[in-house]
């Protein structure tokens, strides 16, 4: 972050000329200008999305330690992951939705369906348990039939 208004090495005052008021409002208008500045580049940094280049910029500046700018970097670099994560749990959940969706909709689809099969099992269930009846009786007959007719004598 170079600003041209401000100097890049550090001045340390004179001893004769610390208690020179036209140094002093130098320095403080240098100290205001640097504050302003700052605060313009918090702006920008607030405003601005993280990118790569944005992230390599402050890396690169000679305003900050290389500790720093890992830290920097390494910030970065977990909050794109940390994103990506998010981003990719959000599309499972709307995915899983809309398979859940299309779920409701084929059964609801297929319920009047699903009706009409269940009526005629229990129509086929019902037929069924009278022919096993009518079943039983005509055993019931044939064995009663059985008895009363004389069986014939094996030579």
């Amino acid at each position: 972050m170079d600003h041209p208004d401000v100097p890049t090495t550090p001045t340390t005052p004179d001893r004769n000329d610390a208690t020179d008021p036209q140094r002093d409002s130098l320095r403080d208008s240098q100290r205001d200008s640097l504050r302003d500045s700052h605060r313009d580049s918090l702006r920008e940094t607030t405003r601005a999305p993280a990118s790569p280049s944005a992230c390599d910029a402050i890396v690169a500046s000679d305003d900050i330690t290389k500790q720093t700018a890992l830290r920097v970097q390494k910030l970065v670099h977990d909050m794109q992951l940390q994103f990506l994560q998010e981003q990719d749990a959000a599309r499972r959940d709307v995915e899983a939705a809309r398979n859940e969706i299309a779920l409701m909709r084929l059964t609801g689809e297929h319920v009047q369906e699903l009706e009409e099969m269940r009526a005629k099992l229990a129509e086929v269930e019902r037929v069924l348990g009278a022919q096993q009846e009518m079943l039983s009786s005509v055993s019931r007959s044939i064995e009663e039939l059985s008895s009363m007719v004389p069986r014939p004598k094996r030579r």
